[in-house]
C-alpha cells in the first residue's frame, strides 16, 4: 500500500496549494520519476477498472473509493499543469517515465532520467518553450530529433525558446539544433565539446550563450543573423588561446573569458572592435597557464569595464 499512501499524500497537497500555484504557473510540479510512475500506473489501472486490491475491493472498501478519487483528481490535475521537474529515476527501476499525461505543458525539467526511458515528449515538442536536461543524454539528437523512447521522427520544436543540456557528456553538436530554430537562451555548460563548426550556425535568434566548463579552443561560429542578436556570451573553463571570430558578435554586451589560455593582452584584441561591449570577465590565474596581468588588460581595454581579478 506505500503506492497508496503516496497518492493520497500528493493529491492532499495539491488540493491544499495547487490551483494558487502550481497551475497558474507561479510554481512547477516536482515528481520524482517514480512517483510520476507510480500515479501512471495507478491511473491505467483505473482506466482499465482493474482493483488496486482485491481484498479491499471485495469488502467495498471506502479507502478504495477514496483512492479512486484521488487518483481520477490527480489525472486531471497532470493534464492542466503548465511547468514540470522530473528527477531521477532509480537504477533497478527499468521502467519508463511517461509525459502524455501533461497535455498543458510548456515549461520540463530533468534531472538524472535518461531521455530513452522517456514517453510522451513528442507529444509537449509543439508547445514546450522552455526544457532543460541534466544528466539526461549524450548525443541531443536523442532527445531533438527522436524524443526519447518515442523515437519520431525529425519534427519541429516550433515554440522552444529556452534550452538547457548542461551537465550532461555532449562531446558535440549536430544538425538537429535546425529542428529548434527559436531558440535565444541556450546553456551547454559542464560537457565535453571540443569544437563546433556547423551546430550552433543553425541557431538565428540566440541572445545567450553558455559554454563554460567545456574544452574549446577556440571561439564557435554562429548564425550570421545571431552575431546581430547575441548579447550574452559565457566561455570561462575552456582550452581558448585565441578569440578570433568573437568580433563578428556586434551586439554583444557581456562576456565571460576567465580562466582560458589567453596569456597574452595581444590576445584580447579581437574585443576592441565589440562598440557595445560593456561587461569583460577575465579571472586570471597566477600560474604557467593564464598570464595577462592588469596592467595589460588596462591598456588593451581601457574603454571598457572590466571585472579581472587573480584567483
Amino acid at each position: 500500500m506505500a503506492g497508496a499512501t503516496v497518492i493520497h499524500q500528493l493529491a492532499s497537497l495539491l488540493k491544499e496549494t495547487g490551483d494558487g500555484q502550481i497551475l497558474k504557473g507561479s510554481s512547477h510540479l516536482a515528481l520524482t520519476g517514480t512517483t510520476l510512475k507510480l500515479v501512471t500506473d495507478a491511473i491505467e489501472r483505473i482506466e482499465r477498472k482493474v482493483p488496486e486490491d482485491r481484498d479491499a475491493s471485495a469488502n467495498g472498501s471506502a479507502s478504495q473509493t477514496t483512492l479512486s478519487r484521488e487518483v481520477v483528481f490527480l489525472r486531471d490535475f497532470f493534464l492542466r499543469v503548465p511547468a514540470v521537474k522530473l528527477n531521477k529515476l532509480p537504477d533497478h527501476l527499468n521502467s519508463v517515465v511517461d509525459l502524455s499525461l501533461f497535455k498543458s505543458l510548456e515549461t520540463l525539467s530533468m534531472k538524472r532520467i535518461p531521455v530513452s526511458h522517456v514517453v510522451g515528449l513528442s507529444g509537449v515538442r509543439e508547445q514546450c518553450k522552455k526544457l532543460s536536461c541534466q544528466n539526461c543524454l549524450v548525443d541531443i539528437k536523442d532527445l531533438l530529433l527522436s524524443c526519447g523512447a518515442d523515437n519520431t521522427g525529425p519534427l519541429s520544436w516550433s515554440s522552444l525558446v529556452d534550452l538547457d543540456l548542461s551537465y550532461n557528456g555532449i562531446p558535440e553538436l549536430n544538425e538537429s539544433l535546425k529542428l529548434c530554430l527559436s531558440i535565444q537562451t541556450l546553456d551547454l555548460s559542464h560537457n565535453q565539446l571540443v569544437s563546433d563548426e556547423t551546430g550552433l550556425q543553425h541557431l538565428p535568434h540566440l541572445c545567450a550563450l553558455n559554454l563554460a566548463y567545456n574544452k574549446l579552443e577556440s571561439v564557435p561560429k554562429f548564425n550570421q543573423h545571431a552575431c546581430l542578436c547575441l548579447t550574452r556570451l559565457i566561455l570561462r573553463n575552456n582550452n581558448l588561446t585565441v578569440l578570433v571570430g568573437i568580433e563578428h558578435l556586434k551586439h554583444l554586451q557581456d562576456v565571460d573569458l576567465s580562466y582560458n589560455c589567453l596569456i597574452s593582452h595581444s590576445h584580447l584584441s579581437p574585443l576592441q572592435q565589440l562598440n557595445q561591449l560593456t561587461k569583460v570577465h577575465i579571472h586570471f590565474c597566477t600560474n604557467e597557464r593564464c598570464l595577462l596581468c592588469q596592467a595589460d588588460l588596462e591598456i588593451c581595454l581601457s574603454s571598457l569595464c572590466c571585472a579581472c581579478n587573480p584567483c
